[in-house]
């Protein structure tokens, strides 16, 4: 797993590789909001899995709530945000996977020993 923290000079995030990868990942997969959809070798959708971590999806433990929103225009109306995002540091990609391993395990150690 990469995570990318704040260098020097934002130089077109749009091209960079991470985020295409991003794109290319959210185009590919359905969002449920659960972790198994980016690692479904560690978590599952599913509680009664026994060997991966629960990771429930969104519409499992979340109503699904309708906003009134009063405007419905378009809120994108101006590109001058896009120069604006080019003066944002650009980001060094680091792997934090042990670390994240570490302390979903840790987490996921301290709800079973709660059950």
């Amino acid at each position: 797993m990469r995570h990318a923290s704040f260098e020097n000079g934002f130089d077109n995030f749009f091209q960079h590789r991470l985020a295409k990868r991003a794109y290319q990942f959210a185009s590919q997969h359905a969002h449920t909001g659960s972790r198994a959809d980016f690692w479904p070798q560690l978590f599952s959708a599913e509680k009664a899995d026994p060997f991966r971590i629960y990771s429930p999806r969104l519409e499992t433990v979340w109503p699904n709530i309708s906003h009134p929103f009063s405007d419905r225009r378009d809120w994108f109306t101006d590109k001058t945000i896009i120069k604006m995002m080019e003066t944002i540091p650009v980001m060094k990609e680091e792997d934090i996977t042990a670390n994240y391993m570490r302390n979903i395990q840790t987490l996921n150690a301290a709800v079973k020993a709660v059950q």
